[in-house]
């Protein structure tokens, strides 16, 4: 039986180059995001 594989390298990709993860950090009310953050959520 095949098991699932999260698409991880997909998500990164569109977090980063897509979405502009490092861009929106900065926003109000938002936490302080680094480069750090984005493999422990993604």
């Amino acid at each position: 039986m095949p098991s699932y594989r999260a698409p991880i390298e997909d998500v990164t990709f569109l977090l980063q180059d897509v979405v502009g993860f490092d861009r929106h950090g900065n926003l109000p009310g938002s936490v302080s995001y680094t480069h750090l953050t984005l493999p422990t959520i993604a």
